[in-house]
């Protein structure tokens, strides 16, 4: 049982698009042990495929990929400095919005350009694809795909349950509807405290 976050990636990245952000980056980056995160490669590829609909380039490169920091907490120090090498880069090479992965990094991400003269969302939009109700703690919220754990463990136990009173032991994939909140971090109506949901009819 999980979300469908190829999907959910196309949707938010679609949403960024419709704003008028034209280099977005999204990040991505493995675990602590260095494997690939599967929600994150799906994500990407979502990411990629609105990019290609737009006819916009999807870069990949170091400034892309945190590599095993995607589940940092509190390292702060690590996002000032890419904030800081961000904006060495040629004007026309910096992104006007970058989709993090988990709404820590994002969070992180918006102190340090604070620190560094930006406004968000007005110089550059800052959302997360994964986030589990801490958008809802920063200034302003962060625009991203609410992952709700109670459904998650809930689908998965009716899932087995099921399984179980059948006997069918055959694999299966459950995949939920993605719910993708838009924040102050994207939208300038909605800053600092407000957030509407992203429909299927907004795409």
């Amino acid at each position: 049982v999980r979300y469908d976050y190829e999907a959910a990636g196309f949707a938010l990245t679609n949403e960024l698009i419709h704003l008028g952000r034209r280099r977005i980056w999204g990040v991505t980056g493995c675990s602590r042990r260095g494997e690939p995160v599967s929600f994150m490669e799906q994500f990407l590829s979502g990411y990629s495929r609105a990019m290609a609909d737009a006819g916009l380039p999807a870069p990949r490169g170091p400034m892309q990929d945190w590599g095993d920091e995607i589940f940092l907490i509190n390292d702060y120090g690590s996002k000032d400095q890419y904030a800081a090498e961000l904006l060495k880069l040629p004007p026309e090479k910096q992104p006007d919005a970058i989709i993090a992965p988990t709404g820590e990094g994002a969070a992180l991400l918006i102190q340090a350009f604070r620190r560094y003269g930006l406004s968000v969302p007005e110089d550059i939009s800052v959302a997360a694809f994964f986030s589990s109700n801490n958008n809802r703690s920063t200034y302003p919220y962060i625009s991203c795909m609410d992952q709700d754990w109670n459904t998650l463990g809930y689908e998965s136990m009716m899932l087995l349950s099921r399984m179980i009173r059948s006997g069918d032991r055959h694999p299966q994939l459950h995949l939920l509807d993605y719910r993708i909140s838009l924040c102050g971090s994207t939208h300038r109506e909605l800053y600092p405290f407000l957030e509407r949901k992203l429909e299927d009819r907004d795409l």
